[in-house]
Order: C-alpha cells, then sequence, then structure tokens
C-alpha cells in the first residue's frame, strides 16, 4: 500500500512539473489554420509551412490554360460580339474545350466586335484539308495570317503586338473545315492566393517570399471582410527576394488576406509565392514584457565586445593605458573576448595545460596562446571579463571531437582551473560563439560536458550556451533554440545567450539599418526568448552578447548596405542600449570595440572607433557611451515613463529606489534633429538637461523644457535628453 501511494504521489509530482516546451518562444501565423483557395496550381502547404524555400506555384495561362478561363478569354463572352453570317451558330468553337467543334460550311465569317478590344495572343484550332486565310482587322491596319492542312488539330498562336483595337475577326476558307476553337487573350493573367482566417482577426503585420522575376508585372496584397470587397494594403515588389516584414499601421480587422499576381503576357509564365505570415500588430515578437526594475546597475551590465590585443596584433601587456583595454573601459565596466580554442588544442584529445604555457614565449602552432598575459591586462583595466569559448567548423570541426562530452569536460575543468580558480580572472563562460553549423548533438555533448567541467571546478562562474534565438525554428542562420539548449542542459546553464542586430528587409528587399524602436526590428526577439525562459528556465538570466550598427566614421567609410551616418549610430545605439537594459537583460556587449581593418563589409564598421589604420579615432557612439556611463553607471532601471508614438522615457534610481535621472527621446528613424513638444508626466523635480549624443548642431546648448502642473514640457528629437532629478 505504501508502495502504491509513494508511486502516486511520484505521479502527481510530474504531472504538476511543467513540461519543457521546444517553441515556448514562438508567435503562431495568424494563416496556420487558414483555408487556402488557389486560382490554380498546387502544393498549398508550402505557403505557410514556415520554411522560405518551399512554394506554391501556379498553373501558366499561356499558351492555352486560359481558354477555359471566363476572366481572361473573350471569347466565352458571347454579348461581346457578332458572328456573320448570322445563320452560323459556332458556339461550341468558343467554348474554351479545345476538343468540341463545329463545321463551317461558309466561304467567309466574321466575328466583329461589338466595341472593338485589345489583345495580345490569339490562339485556334483547325482541322482543314485547304488553306485557311485569317484576318485580324484593326483600327489601323489587317494582318494576315494562315492555317495550314500541315497543322491540322494543332493550337496555332499569334501574338499581335499593335496598340490599336481589335475590330473584327475573318476566317476564310475555299472548301469546309472543323473549327474547334478560336480564343482570345485580352488582358494580362491573373493568378491569386486567399487565406480565410475563418473570422474577422486583427492584423498589423504580414510577411510574404514573394519573389517571381520580370514576368510577373505587379504583386498587390489585399484584405477583405466578406471575401467580395477587396482593399489593397500594398503592392510587392516581384523582384524582391527575401522574406519581406510589412507593417500595417493601423492595423486592420480581416478576415481574408489575398496576393494577387498579374502575370506578363508570356508562354509558360507562373506565379509563385514561397510563404506568409500573419500576425496581430505586435509581430512574430509577440508583446514586450511590463517593465521591471533591474537587478543590476548600468556599470555591472553594459559591456564591449574586444579580442586579444584589441586591433594592435600584440598582447595588450604591451600597450600604454590610453590605448585597448584601458581606452575602452572608460566606456563599459565589461568585456567579452573571442577565447579560440584552436588557440588552445589542436583537437579535443590534446590535454590543456595553462600552466605550461606561462613557462616562456616560444609556443608555436595553434596553441602558442598565453591567455593570462591578455587578460590580466583586461582586469587591470577594470573589467569584468566574459570569455566565449569560440570553435566554428571551419576552425575546429565537430568531426574532430571523438569522446566528446568526455573531452569537453576535461577542457572546461582545465580551463576553470587555471583561469577561473587560480587566477580568478574570468566570471562568465560562453560555450561557443555562433557554432550553428555544428552538428547539435556533437553540440550539447560539447556544452554538457564543458559546462560540467566549468562547474566541478568553480560553480559560482556564470556559464551559458551560443548564441541562440527562439522566434523562427526555419531561421537561415540555423540556430533556434531547440537545437542547442535540452531539459537535460538547461540545469548545467545560468542562462540564456543571444545576438541582435535590428537589420531587415525593405519592400525593395534591400538589407536596411532601422531604428531600435520599429517593431520590425530584431531587437523584440528579447520578447520570444524571454518566453522560452519564463516556460522553462525561470529565474534564469538572459544576455545579449553581440549588438551594435555598422557606420562610418572616425575617419572611415561605409558603403554597404546596413550602414548609417556616425551619428546615426550614437543616437541608435544608445536607446537600443536603453531598452536592452529596460527588458531586462542581465548584461549587454556592443559589437565591436573598433572597426576592422579592411573593407566595407557586415559587421566590419561597426566600432565604436576607427581601425588601427585609422588610429582608433573615436566615433561619436564611443562618447555617448562614455557620457551615459557617467550619468548612469551607477545607476539602476526603476521604470518606463512612457512608451509610446510621441516619446520613451525612462527613469532610473539609487540603490535604495530614489529616482536620480530620465532618459527621453522620440522614436524617430533617422538621425534629425527635428524638435517636437512632449508632455512628461511626472512629480519629480528637474534640474540639469543635457544631449546625450553631442552633435554639431548642440554644440553648446541645452535642451528646452518647462516645469508645469504634475508634468514637464520638453523639446525632443531622436537624441536622447538626460534630465537630472533632484
Amino acid at each position: 500500500m505504501r508502495t502504491i501511494l509513494v508511486c502516486l504521489l511520484l505521479v502527481t509530482g510530474l504531472c504538476l512539473t511543467a513540461q519543457w516546451d521546444n517553441n515556448a518562444g514562438l508567435i503562431p501565423s495568424l494563416l496556420a489554420n487558414a483555408s487556402i483557395k488557389v486560382s490554380s496550381g498546387a502544393n498549398l502547404s508550402a505557403l505557410s509551412d514556415g520554411h522560405t524555400e518551399t512554394m506554391w506555384e501556379s498553373t501558366n495561362p499561356l499558351p492555352t490554360e486560359y481558354l477555359d478561363k471566363q476572366d481572361l478569354n473573350l471569347m466565352l463572352h458571347k454579348e461581346n460580339f457578332l458572328v456573320f453570317p448570322t445563320h452560323v451558330s459556332p458556339v461550341l468553337a468558343f467554348d474554351g474545350n479545345t476538343d468540341s467543334k463545329v463545321v463551317i460550311t461558309e466561304k467567309e465569317i466574321i466575328v466583329d466586335f461589338k466595341n472593338p478590344v485589345s489583345s495580345g495572343w490569339i490562339h485556334i484550332k483547325i482541322n482543314t484539308a485547304q488553306t485557311v486565310k485569317i484576318l485580324f482587322v484593326y483600327a489601323d491596319q489587317t494582318i494576315e495570317e494562315t492555317y495550314l492542312p500541315t497543322e491540322n488539330y494543332q493550337i496555332k498562336s499569334f501574338q499581335i503586338e499593335n496598340a490599336a483595337p481589335l475590330k473584327n475577326i475573318v476566317l476564310v476558307s475555299e472548301a469546309p473545315y472543323d473549327l474547334f476553337e478560336l480564343g482570345i487573350l485580352h488582358k494580362n493573367p491573373v493568378e491569386f492566393v486567399e487565406f480565410d482566417l475563418k473570422k474577422p482577426t486583427q492584423i498589423g503585420w504580414i510577411s510574404t517570399k514573394h519573389f517571381n522575376g520580370e514576368g510577373v508585372t505587379d504583386i498587390r496584397l489585399l484584405w477583405s471582410l466578406n471575401g467580395k470587397d477587396w482593399i489593397l494594403i500594398q503592392h510587392a515588389d516581384p523582384m524582391a527576394t527575401t522574406f519581406i516584414p510589412i507593417l500595417i499601421q493601423p492595423a486592420i480587422e480581416a478576415r481574408y488576406l489575398k496576393v494577387e499576381f498579374t502575370l506578363a503576357q508570356r508562354p509558360y509564365q507562373k506565379a509563385k509565392l514561397f510563404e506568409m505570415a500573419a500576425y496581430d500588430e505586435n509581430g512574430p515578437y509577440g508583446p514586450r514584457p511590463e517593465a521591471r526594475p533591474s537587478r543590476q546597475t548600468y556599470n555591472e551590465s553594459m559591456g564591449i565586445n574586444g579580442f586579444w590585443g584589441w586591433g594592435y596584433s600584440v598582447y595588450s601587456d604591451l600597450l600604454n593605458e590610453n590605448q585597448g583595454p584601458f581606452l575602452f573601459s572608460e566606456m563599459a565596466d565589461r568585456a567579452r573576448n573571442y577565447h579560440r580554442i584552436d588557440w588552445d588544442i589542436n583537437t579535443p584529445q590534446d590535454k590543456t595545460d595553462f600552466n605550461a604555457k606561462k613557462q616562456g614565449d616560444n609556443h608555436s602552432g595553434a596553441n602558442w596562446m598565453q591567455w593570462e598575459r591578455e587578460y590580466f591586462q583586461w582586469e587591470k583595466a577594470g573589467f569584468n571579463i566574459d570569455a566565449s569559448i569560440t570553435f566554428e567548423k571551419t576552425t575546429f570541426s565537430d568531426k574532430v571531437w571523438i569522446n566528446t562530452e568526455n573531452e569537453a569536460f576535461t577542457y572546461g575543468k582545465s580551463f576553470a582551473g587555471f583561469f577561473i580558480h587560480t587566477h580568478r580572472l574570468i566570471s562568465l563562460v560562453e560555450i561557443g560563439n555562433e557554432p550553428w553549423e555544428y552538428n547539435r548533438s556533437v553540440y550539447q555533448k560539447v556544452l554538457s560536458g564543458m559546462a560540467s567541467g566549468i562547474k566541478s571546478i568553480a560553480p559560482e562562474t556564470i556559464v551559458l550556451p551560443c548564441a541562440v534565438q527562439a522566434f523562427d525554428p526555419n531561421n537561415v542562420l540555423n540556430n533556434y533554440i531547440s537545437g542547442f539548449v535540452t531539459e537535460e542542459i538547461s540545469r548545467k546553464i545560468d542562462g540564456l545567450n543571444t545576438h541582435i542586430y535590428p537589420y531587415i528587409f525593405t519592400p525593395e528587399g534591400k538589407h536596411k539599418a532601422i531604428n531600435p524602436e520599429d517593431p520590425r526590428s530584431e531587437l523584440w526577439s528579447l520578447n520570444n526568448l524571454t518566453r522560452f525562459r519564463d516556460a522553462n528556465m525561470s529565474g534564469k538570466a538572459i544576455y545579449v552578447t553581440e549588438y551594435g550598427y555598422d557606420s562610418r566614421g572616425g575617419g572611415e567609410d561605409c558603403t554597404h548596405d546596413v550602414c548609417v551616418s556616425e551619428f546615426e549610430q550614437a543616437v541608435f545605439g544608445t536607446r537600443m542600449t536603453l531598452i536592452l537594459y529596460r527588458l531586462g537583460v542581465d548584461a549587454f556587449y556592443w559589437y565591436f570595440f573598433a572597426n576592422v581593418d579592411y573593407h566595407s563589409m557586415m559587421h566590419n564598421r561597426s566600432g565604436l572607433t576607427a581601425s588601427y589604420s585609422g588610429g582608433f579615432a573615436k566615433k561619436a557612439a564611443f562618447n555617448a557611451f562614455v557620457k551615459l556611463k557617467q550619468h548612469i553607471g551607477d545607476l539602476y532601471f526603476k521604470e518606463d515613463v512612457m512608451e509610446n508614438d510621441q516619446a520613451w522615457v525612462y527613469a532610473y534610481s539609487d540603490a535604495a529606489g530614489k529616482i536620480k535621472k530620465l532618459i527621453a527621446w522620440r522614436p524617430v528613424p533617422d538621425e534629425k534633429n527635428e524638435i517636437v513638444w512632449v508632455d512628461i508626466p511626472t512629480k519629480l523635480n528637474i534640474g540639469q538637461a543635457e544631449f546625450l549624443v553631442d552633435f554639431e548642431s548642440t554644440a553648446g546648448k541645452t535642451p528646452a523644457y518647462s516645469k508645469q502642473m504634475q508634468k514637464i514640457r520638453i523639446g525632443l528629437s531622436g537624441n536622447p535628453v538626460i534630465l537630472s532629478v533632484y
């Protein structure tokens, strides 16, 4: 009896335990359960399966598929023409069926259009013993063609490139013949895909991958409540090759969505739709969580991505106190290093002895690095250090692991013994940076083993997985969280890790940077990761170990697609940082400390300074981050005072909860300094006001504001204003 009771209690306990949910962060598309109707074609399931490489494809109206289509074949509308002589009744030749026929015994018949019509393609099928002459009579000319006995039973095509309207068609023959079909394509074909959501639904976001190329002249996105009366949402570019997000502002209440494709009049031209998704106004990221006071000060959260030698290609202990880690500690208290595992060992089977490397400088090969020389200088500069142990498929293949978990355990234990237990240089370790091409099973074993090895020596160390995301299982980067973090692994790590860059594809398919507040910004994918964390790993931390903007500045250009201006980098970058802090991220690291000494390409211009060749000249963003640290470094995020189209206003307090600073800005999409007066509801006493980013136009100026009853009226632009509270 006791055994049965224990079993029952165990079962009950298991039932009360929340089950692991791999997709806890996902926001399903509103089209996931919609019924679908198409003009033609098959493979409807590909339209909303989450895979942007599968597709629906229509049939091709030309050369002959249009013949039985009421909207395309003019000859299916008898009210549009007369046939002479009137006793001739060639109905079976104008029915869209190429197998039915009428016998023509008249020497000449005329199809006379009541209102002259435009025409592009004309098709005819005949069986004749003698040549049939065909006359196309236009307002400005007559074009003569023939149908020969050698062409019998073929559907013959005539492409007429004549802007003038067609008045009539004349068929002339000296002998009777069988007329199977006469068809006229009188306008560009239109194919469509229609989704029925079953009930009126709020829609504020549509994403489509609709690349068709030059054979499609127009794509229209439409919505309707009744499936009959359609309203245009937007024209889509047939040449755009990517999955395009489209905001609908204000949101609409729609039951039906339709995509219409206007085809060029080309033989075998089809329409394609790869994927379509729809969401409410929050899009695939869902609503952002309520703001809560931060657990750490801004200084304890803000970080910078660095690298061995900080761009000088020498150990940092050879730099002076105005260079490298000492320079960048002016703007952040945390630093993240890409600790390449292939600089420690050649293969996972190697025994890593970091103490041996300390004996001299004569090491060669892959394991030459004396990391402690580097890390000591970072610590001396005041940094709290994060080591991201990097292993990519190209530099340290997933195939080199043999006894994977044990080998990873050994490395992790050796690493922690030297850098954490003995020298106390590192407080956070990431197992992998972006090993997204690694075999998933291998990575999970590496993560499990290495985390266990580190914790066996230094259990207080924060251990994180590689960067992942929780909003798209089919993301082209192949970085969806379920492939990297399992329920078992979640017990061995201390939080989640992600990389965020606020870049989108425009309706034209161009890659572009956008302001962080834009609903399309990937910044909001933190909402998905937070939901995943809350469902599966409650109480654990979230880290953003890379984020940033590429920009010109510091004397160096920026010419690739996502580049912004120097001041936009400063304005957008600081605003994004403040939002990350507000969203409850435990630590966030700007990528990168300096521009890469190479030509303009993605991420090579994300530095807060110029490159080595540019003398590490400070950009506006560097100075803005220094100022941010000076003003709120020892403060905590307290609350969001405003977050709307007018202004975003955040409050920061001391450890006792007393508000000391407000930071306010308009969530505008560019660097323009246009001032708009905004009312901020607050009873606080405001003192000094200061612009965060030092534009030339604001040099020597202070923000204008006035204190009023229960509010502050202030002139705001996109440039954040720091308000001191007393």
